[in-house]
């Protein structure tokens, strides 16, 4: 059995989710074929949104932002939106590509993606299934104008903001977002953790993460942190942003601070840390919640990213903190506050939802089953 995970290069967080959706089904012995539309169909327009997006993101959130609410107020069922037309460009080639493959079954991380998929499902008819997959823990704008078999989305509880966006109850399967098995197995003992990394297992370890393009005031958070707890170490992952990991370099905060660019390790790093501070993307914090890493949210990409932190503060699975000398001293508060440090644990471990990706591979498996006839 073939299956096709098509995802663009609009920032990591899709990219991930579909490597975990793929891990889950190469476990069920599947052909598996990633497919990044943009790169696989036309490099320079992926390069030129990869970029866009980056620059847009870091450099003036604000307007990105202003782009999300448009999104927002312009998302309607029913309607063939500027989004669906430009992701309609690419559909025959996506189409002929699961032709190629004898796909049986197609799943889309990304509206982009989606779009694509439903421009193939009007023009061409699709017999064979199809799923969208929400990477955060809330509605987001056009997934309503597509039209796909099944649709995965974080939680129970946000299911009502789909419905009343127009998309059918029955097509919507609260199954989680998918991460990789390495985030799913027991925290390991977090001072061999520390061991195992070469920091010191009775310094406190405050792990600062910002998404793939490092975004939110990595300066001013560590420059509290180390203002807050001298002796601790940090670490701090800037993703792709090169300029930031230099930037950040040439600070000489100290020998406890240690910077890194993309890490394939982080796993390890949360683990060994006490609290993580980071942006509330779907993908690093749900790994965050099941591997049981205390929380402290900040710096939200404006628009998708904000739901985010209402889902999980309203919880009590993470703090959000506005400034980054608040998100330090909440950082510093869960370390030195052991009720309050169990109390989020205890929340995370609540909501988990380690299997996502295996049960989105069993559910796409059954459905691919009975579309085969056997």
């Amino acid at each position: 059995m073939k299956v096709v995970i098509l995802t663009t290069c609009t920032g990591e967080g899709h990219n991930t989710a579909s490597s975990a959706i793929a891990e889950a089904f190469r476990d069920m012995n599947w052909d598996v074929f990633i497919i990044d539309i943009f790169a696989k169909f036309s490099p320079r327009v992926g390069k030129f949104i990869s970029r866009a997006y980056d620059s847009c993101t870091t450099k003036n959130p604000a307007f990105f932002g202003k782009l999300y609410q448009v999104g927002v107020k312009t998302s309607i069922p029913n309607r063939k939106s500027i989004v669906y037309h430009f992701s309609s460009v690419y559909a025959g080639r996506v189409y002929e590509e699961l032709k190629r493959i004898n796909a049986d079954a197609v799943i889309c991380p990304h509206i982009f993606c989606a779009q694509a998929v439903t421009k193939i499902i009007r023009k061409y008819g699709l017999d064979i299934p199809t799923m969208g997959v929400i990477t955060d823990y809330a509605w987001s704008p056009y997934w309503e104008e597509t039209l796909l078999n099944m649709y995965v989305i974080a939680d129970q509880d946000i299911s009502h903001e789909f419905i009343k966006r127009g998309m059918k109850k029955e097509s919507l399967y609260p199954l989680g977002i998918p991460i990789h098995k390495k985030f799913i197995s027991p925290a390991k003992d977090i001072c061999e953790a520390k061991a195992n990394l070469g920091l010191d297992p009775d310094k406190r370890h405050y792990l600062v993460m910002g998404g793939s393009m490092g975004f939110g005031d990595y300066e001013g958070l560590i420059s509290a942190l180390v203002a807050k707890d001298a002796t601790a170490n940090i670490t701090a992952l800037c993703g792709n942003n090169r300029n930031l990991q230099d930037s950040l370099k040439s600070k000489g905060f100290g020998e406890n601070v240690k910077i890194f660019g993309f890490a394939d390790n982080v796993d390890e790093l949360m683990d060994s840390a006490d609290v993580l501070i980071t942006k509330p993307g779907g993908l690093s914090t749900t790994e965050a919640v099941n591997k049981q890493v205390p929380m402290v949210l900040t710096s939200p990409i404006p628009g998708s990213e904000a739901p985010n932190i209402e889902y999980y503060v309203s919880r009590g699975m993470a703090l959000y903190a506005d400034t980054s000398s608040k998100a330090a001293e909440y950082a510093y508060n869960v370390v030195n506050d052991e009720q309050l440090r169990k109390s989020i644990i205890q929340a995370q471990k609540t909501y988990a939802k380690p299997n996502a990706s295996k049960r989105i591979a069993e559910l796409v498996a059954l459905e691919a089953r009975v579309a085969r006839g056997n």
